[in-house]
């Protein structure tokens, strides 16, 4: 018997929650090995979830190397970044990277303690700080590279030359139907 305070109200439902299957993932997406049928009976892997679950390798075992360098990703990327553009602004920095204004404030903040980027006034309007990288920024970028390039050649290493060409330029038309 349910009384008045455990009966759903009118107009609400109740959503029953229930913890996903093991092998799913934290998306939702099918079991890694299950594809979706298509109307007419074709079968297809979905891409999104296998981008998912390689974006997340790929993360985690670059995560890991940069560790060694005392660095996170989006220092790497907050580094590269000035590499590409030598006095941006914070701001300026932020768009580039997806992140908002603070996020790269601290960013920028913690590598300047570390001496790997300079600060100095932006001549034309003086209350804009410009950043840059420093020789020592310049020798931990150089180092990161090399440990991110070692994680790219291992996320390859099972492929032939010609099937990397193959998947780079799959990948580009893909991201160019989006």
């Amino acid at each position: 018997m349910i009384n008045e305070e455990q009966a759903p109200k009118p107009g609400k439902t109740r959503r029953a929650v229930a913890n996903p299957a093991p092998n799913m993932d934290l998306f939702g997406d099918l079991p890694e090995n299950q594809a979706t049928e298509k109307p007419g009976g074709h079968h297809v892997e979905r891409l999104g979830p296998a981008i998912r679950r390689l974006q997340l390798k790929l993360r985690t075992a670059t995560d890991k190397v940069l560790a060694d360098e005392q660095l996170t990703t989006a220092q790497l990327g907050a580094l590269n970044a000035l590499e590409r553009a030598p006095g941006a602004t914070s701001a300026e920095l932020a768009r580039a990277a997806g992140v908002t204004a603070q996020t790269m404030h601290e960013i920028i903040r913690l590598l300047t303690t570390r001496g790997w980027v300079e600060r100095t006034q932006d001549p034309e309007h003086g209350r804009k700080l410009q950043q840059q990288l420093s020789a020592t920024g310049r020798k931990a970028l150089l180092g990161a590279r090399r440990r991110v390039e070692r994680v790219e050649e291992r996320l390859a290493s099972p492929l032939k030359p010609h099937e990397r060409i193959l998947l780079l330029s799959l990948l580009e038309r893909c991201a160019e139907g989006l």
